[in-house]
């Protein structure tokens, strides 16, 4: 076991490459793989705290997460695991793979939590971009499943994980939609672009007016070549570029502008009228 008191944030390679960040609040030890899976350790050994409560062992929960993935045809590799206040909290940190051809753009990472004093519910957080502190108390992502430690927990944490993972595919399918709308939503004229931004900062996408020439700035001046056509596609990597800067001062006040962003984007090409049509024509 290992002392851990630092901050700290992982990515996965890759251009589209999936971001987590978490803050440590608590002193904390982080345990190997074969540790937390053992049942005759300590922590895993938690005794009920009252009548309803029904603690889940943090080896049992790995296990709940690991079948609920691979019958949605998912393989998880574990990162790392973290226990807090005297190993009654976890925090364990995940990849999650695809057996199924989805995309490089459906590359996750997440967070699996675990309490046995009653301080949270069990749960687990997935998606392309994760925010969440150590103490779990907050916590941002794509995708989201959780319980109460009690007598049905296993079953219905089961079934809530696996409703998770099964919603990928189609979140995926979302997203590419998204993309391609994006990218034939050309921004010839430079007022459309403009009326976006201010747009954004009315929806509490930008928090601030100064940000918007910085957004154009990179938006004129992209480094990435799939991202110089003059378009809302290019647009929205310019806004996500200067918003990674300010993403480890404020990840998760960062990761609710972002998601304004993205129903604003939603709005301007009509999104859900598309996926009516497109499921009308399929």
């Amino acid at each position: 076991m290992t002392s851990m008191t630092s901050t700290t944030q992982l990515s996965l390679p890759g251009v589209c490459a999936p971001r987590l960040s978490f803050m440590n609040s608590e002193k904390s030890f982080s345990v190997s793989n074969s540790e937390i899976r053992d049942p005759e350790m300590p922590f895993n050994r938690a005794k009920p705290m009252g009548s309803r409560h029904c603690p889940v062992s943090f080896c049992d929960l790995l296990k709940i997460r690991d079948r609920a993935a691979k019958d949605a045809g998912f393989q998880v590799e574990d990162m790392k695991h973290v226990l807090t206040h005297d190993g009654k909290r976890l925090f364990s940190i995940f990849n999650l793979g695809m057996s199924f051809d989805i995309g490089q753009s459906a590359q996750m990472v997440g967070v699996l939590r675990g309490s046995v004093d009653q301080a949270f519910r069990d749960g687990m957080i997935f998606g392309s971009n994760v925010t969440c502190c150590t103490n779990l108390a907050l916590w941002s992502g794509d995708h989201m499943a959780g319980h109460k430690n009690t007598k049905n927990a296993p079953v219905t944490l089961y079934e809530r994980m696996l409703g998770a993972f099964g919603r990928v595919e189609e979140q995926h399918t979302r997203g590419e939609k998204r993309i391609e709308l994006m990218q034939a939503f050309r921004l010839k004229d430079e007022s459309v672009r403009n009326d976006i931004l201010v747009r954004a900062c009315q929806v509490g996408a930008i928090s601030a007016w100064s940000t918007i020439p910085k957004v154009i700035h990179e938006y004129q001046t992209s480094r990435h070549p799939e991202f110089q056509d003059r378009n809302l596609w290019s647009l929205f990597n310019a806004y996500t570029e200067v918003s990674k800067k300010g993403f480890g001062r404020e990840p998760f006040n960062q990761s609710e502008r972002t998601g304004h962003m993205q129903e604003l984007v939603d709005e301007v090409i009509n999104l859900e009228e598309e996926l009516r049509k497109a499921a009308i024509r399929n």
